[in-house]
């Protein structure tokens, strides 16, 4: 879809970045900090595509920039950590702070392919992961200077995570800030000097949703057998700004995984359903929306992971009623798992 527009309008162009991540991993775990690495590296290629046009201007007062990146990453302890190769997808509104100087955020989803996963034999120690191919998220500000026309410099402080969402465990993730340097190139020069139309009124209609939801995960490291997690959810959404809206729900689902740990654990035979509501904020950027909301359970027996968690999805929009993605379900800094949705718009 990013390489199918047409990079000779004057609206939009194609180019590349390439870049350099220096960071350090926060021990948010004691089993983590036995296994910190100091200061992983990574090197990075994105290939983008940048809208210049009034509309999109008009939605966000900001030149969005949308694209693809590659990296290759060393987490700086390759005897546990390993490497890994990230493929990820990433979209960056840029603000204009004067003519060569511009105010950015960079949001950043994807997957992280990994060579040291934990086993019990081999590599005991690693508690971070233990898939080969988990999540990867990305969340920072940064600065971008044009050097000409078409080439620019940029400095991105981006915090990153990578889980695989408690699909299976162990599943403590890496959490390593950094600072990335790096260098744009774009296929063509645009100008850069638009002003937000007037008389835009914001549409704050209320948006009423409704989610299906699937998972599944073992119960203990090593094990084959899944059990199953699924469940509905009803949200409400209105907006509040051009990029930002207020997100809220709840929930209720059924989760096989939890009711085998109680019996295995003190044999009891607790319900294996929950309820929770939730509410947060999200970010509409196109076809793409990114949300974040902290909950409490309104409903759950034994309160195995306590009274509160926080969730953190993104979605595609296919159309104007039907969209798809995934979530994050988390207590504390443990991801509970990750599960796969559906949701239809109902007005």
């Amino acid at each position: 879809m990013l390489f199918a527009l047409n990079s000779s309008a004057q609206n939009s162009t194609l180019g590349w970045t390439a870049s350099v991540h220096y960071g350090t991993t926060l021990a948010h775990n004691s089993k983590i900090e036995a296994i910190k690495s100091n200061n992983p590296i990574a090197l990075q290629f994105d290939f983008y595509t940048q809208k210049i046009n009034q509309k999109n201007y008009d939605i966000c007062s900001c030149y969005p920039q949308s694209g693809l990146t590659l990296s290759l990453n060393d987490y700086g302890n390759s005897k546990v950590l390993g490497q890994g190769l990230h493929l990820n997808y990433y979209v960056e509104p840029q603000f204009k702070i004067s003519k060569n100087n511009y105010f950015l955020f960079r949001a950043t989803a994807g997957f992280a392919f990994m060579n040291k996963p934990y086993d019990i034999n081999e590599n005991p120690n690693n508690f971070a992961y233990s898939l080969p191919i988990s999540g990867f998220v990305s969340l920072g500000p940064g600065w971008k200077y044009f050097i000409n026309d078409r080439t620019s410099l940029f400095f991105i402080i981006p915090f990153n995570h990578v889980s695989n969402g408690g699909i299976k465990d162990p599943n403590l993730g890496l959490n390593f800030p950094s600072v990335q340097i790096g260098i744009s190139q774009q296929k063509i020069a645009i100008e850069r000097n638009f002003k937000k139309s007037e008389n835009i009124e914001l549409n704050k209609s209320n948006r009423f949703y409704l989610s299906t939801f699937f998972s599944s995960r073992t119960v203990q490291n090593g094990e084959k057998k899944r059990f199953l997690i699924y469940g509905i959810e009803a949200s409400y959404v209105r907006k509040v700004a051009q990029l930002i809206s207020f997100n809220s729900a709840v929930e209720f689902y059924k989760d096989d995984a939890l009711q085998e740990r109680y019996r295995r654990e003190n044999g009891s035979n607790i319900r294996r359903y929950r309820a929770g509501a939730m509410a947060g904020i999200q970010f509409d950027l196109g076809k793409i929306e990114l949300y974040h909301r902290f909950g409490v359970y309104v409903y759950d027996p034994g309160l195995y992971n306590g009274l509160i968690f926080h969730r953190h999805g993104i979605q595609y929009l296919f159309n104007n009623k039907i969209s798809a993605g995934v979530e994050v379900k988390a207590h504390k800094e443990v991801a509970n798992f990750l599960d796969f949705r559906i949701k239809y718009k109902l007005n």
